[in-house]
């Protein structure tokens, strides 16, 4: 019932490490299927629990990066969910980004990173604009965690008499 209600089914706390500023987010693209499809959360609220989620079909199947557009359509709304939520925007980024292979993994850093910093300039009012009284905001700390899931490392504990 509380859920049905929007409230929270969970919280949680963090250290003074994480400000309660922080927006986490999470994309990926998967392939499978007959088109490639983009996945997007951001959590808005101070315990990470509430979220502004987005879905839809990359252009071209096998598409790892991102257009400027949709990226930019996702973020827009992400902080205007969070701005509304909160009443500020965020100052911490934390972005979880999976589906990217090795061979495309320094395209995607460098391409969506730059699309993600234009993004924020607009959204914190950092590029010239025409209405010059429009306060201007720290722009956020991102960190970009690059997920993968095709670990070859393998670990083994090591007891008395017994290596492996």
């Amino acid at each position: 019932m509380n859920a049905k209600f929007g409230g929270d089914l969970w919280r949680m706390q963090f250290g003074e490490e994480i400000s309660d500023q922080t927006m986490l987010v999470g994309i990926d693209v998967c392939h499978k299927g007959k088109q490639s499809t983009i996945g997007f959360c951001a959590t808005y609220d101070p315990y990470m629990c509430k979220y502004y989620a987005q879905a839809s079909p990359q252009p071209v199947k096998g598409q790892e990066i991102i257009s400027t557009s949709v990226l930019s359509d996702y973020f827009q709304r992400a902080f205007a969910s969070y701005k509304e939520f909160n009443g500020k925007m965020p100052k911490h980024i934390f972005i979880y980004r999976d589906g990217v292979g090795d061979s495309m993994r320094q395209s995607v850093i460098e391409q969506e990173l730059k699309q993600l910093h234009n993004i924020i300039s607009v959204e914190y009012g950092l590029t010239e604009a025409e209405d010059f009284s429009a306060p201007k905001l720290e722009p956020p700390e991102i960190t970009l965690i690059i997920v993968n899931k095709r670990v070859r490392q393998r670990f083994f504990q090591q007891t008395a008499g017994h290596n492996g």
